[in-house]
């Protein structure tokens, strides 16, 4: 089975009174999609180290798009959540809804990781050495 990652940042924007920049910029991230039906930032890699700008899709159709891909093993990459604190049990409602959805998905938190190159480096660590279990357990 392919494994491929999705790595979902929140914007560090977002900090403090986050409704408001929603309102202003029309940014939005993981939690508030789901509160407010908006999008999400966030990059697909693939196993061979290739991104894929998801051009900020709602999060319902990434939810679709990993049940599309019946052939492939998720790991979602959470970055800077920490940010949004107000929001925690929406977040929860989040990941419940997808764990629900497809069983091929693992949540990791990555606020260490600050771009793609270190994403990459990283990840191709992992899927040159390792089995999926080992990048969970990372």
């Amino acid at each position: 089975m392919r494994q491929a990652v999705i790595y979902i940042s929140v914007p560090k924007e977002l900090k403090g009174n986050y409704n408001n920049v929603l309102r202003e910029q029309n940014t939005a991230c993981l939690e508030t999609a789901l509160c407010y039906g908006l999008m999400i930032k966030g990059s697909i890699i693939d196993d061979k180290g290739k991104i894929y700008n998801t051009k900020r899709p709602r999060f319902y159709e990434l939810i679709e798009y990993l049940e599309r891909k019946k052939d492939r093993q998720y790991i979602i990459l959470l970055k800077n959540l920490n940010i949004l604190t107000p929001v925690e049990s929406e977040l929860e409602k989040i990941l419940r809804l997808v764990r629900r959805r497809t069983k091929r998905v693992t949540f990791i938190e990555a606020d260490e990781i600050d771009n793609h190159a270190e994403l990459l480096k990283k990840l191709g660590l992992y899927f040159n050495q390792h089995s999926l279990m080992d990048i969970m357990e990372a």
